[in-house]
C-alpha cells in the first residue's frame, strides 16, 4: 500500500489498511508508550525511549506523538522505524483443569 495515496480521507485510513501492521497483545487496559517501545524491541531503556518519543521518530494513529507517557490502548497503531505495531487489548484464558 502507498502510504502517500493522495485520495485517502485522512491519515487514519493510510496507516490501519497496511497489511504489515504487527498485532502486539497487552493484558492491562493500556501501555504507556515508553513501555510499549521497550516492549517491541524498539528502544533497549527507558532513556533511549524518551529519546525517540522526543525526537518526533514515533506515530501514534497516524501522528507524530511527543509525549512518552502517551497511553495506548486498543487499537491504537503505533509507526515505529517504518513499522507498524496495533496494541491489542486480550483477555488471556488459563488452562483451568
Amino acid at each position: 500500500m502507498n502510504l502517500n495515496n493522495k485520495n485517502s480521507n485522512s491519515e487514519t485510513e493510510r496507516y490501519s489498511d497496511i497489511q504489515d501492521t504487527k498485532d502486539i497483545k497487552i493484558k492491562t487496559d493500556y501501555i504507556k508508550l515508553s513501555s510499549f517501545l521497550k516492549l517491541i524491541g524498539e528502544a533497549e531503556t527507558g532513556g533511549m525511549a524518551s529519546n525517540m518519543v522526543t525526537g518526533g521518530e514515533i506515530l501514534v494513529n497516524g501522528e507524530a506523538c511527543l509525549m512518552r507517557g502517551k497511553k495506548l490502548r486498543n487499537g491504537d497503531v503505533c509507526r515505529v522505524n517504518g513499522k507498524n505495531y496495533r496494541v491489542i487489548q486480550g483477555v488471556f484464558e488459563r488452562n483451568i483443569v
